[in-house]
């Protein structure tokens, strides 16, 4: 989500109180602090890559106060305090990857927030990442991680997948800046980039084994159990 001026400053405050609080931590027992922040730091990747490339100089403008706290996280590390930055890929299985596919079925539109179909776009299972999170602080992690499944998805594969398993074949392109706090969802700003990023540290470091793959996942969402809940006042899956 884009940073305003005043959100970067409160980060950066907060960011602070709790390194100071790690610290204070850090002088009794070993503590890891996790700075999470997007895989929308790296921008346009034009190749396949890992976290040894953290070049963040081709992030979009109003992601770049992350890279500082990342950095900023990274550098408190001591002998007992371990910074981590985990850059998280495209949340689905109830987020907001979810979201956008209700939203496109209901509609009957493929909503599509970028011009190149031809790019890629990286995932993460919720479960999957709940668990990278536990092995980070198990492992006593530091430096620069990517949640990120080992295969990204092109954008033209999506809009297939889509349009095959919902039986939507209409497509729609949208200015994602314009309504990524609408009920498109934030999935539409990744859409605008393209991305392959390859989480060689979980894979290398600590043999990570996934439990989830998007395409396999798409595969079974249940497109046919959409419905409108008047509590929540959103579209909702029956029985989920």
């Amino acid at each position: 989500m884009p940073y305003t001026e005043e959100g970067a400053m409160v980060g950066n405050i907060t960011v602070d109180v709790l390194i100071l609080a790690a610290k204070k931590t850090a002088e009794s027992k070993p503590v890891t602090i996790v700075y999470t922040s997007g895989i929308g730091l790296n921008g346009n990747t034009a190749e396949i890559i890992d976290e040894n490339h953290d070049d963040i100089s081709h992030c979009p403008e109003s992601a770049a106060p992350r890279g500082i706290l990342e950095k900023k996280v990274i550098n408190a590390s001591t002998e007992n305090l371990h910074g981590v930055a985990l850059r998280v890929g495209w949340v689905y299985g109830k987020s907001f990857v979810d979201q956008w596919l209700k939203f496109c079925k209901v509609n009957n539109y493929i909503y599509i927030g970028g011009d190149r179909e031809d790019s890629h776009i990286c995932f993460i299972h919720h479960e999957d990442l709940a668990n990278m999170y536990r092995v980070l602080i198990e492992k006593k992690a530091y430096g620069l991680f990517f949640a990120v499944e080992p295969e990204p998805v092109t954008l033209q594969n999506l809009i297939e997948r889509v349009s095959t398993l919902g039986n939507i074949h209409e497509t729609e392109k949208v200015n994602p800046w314009e309504h990524f706090l609408g009920p498109y969802g934030l999935f539409l700003l990744g859409h605008e980039l393209d991305q392959q990023l390859y989480p060689k540290r979980f894979i290398d470091l600590y043999d990570f084994q996934y439990n989830h793959k998007f395409l396999d996942w798409i595969n079974f969402f249940p497109f046919n159990q959409i419905f409108y809940d008047e509590n929540t006042k959103f579209w909702q899956i029956r029985n989920n």
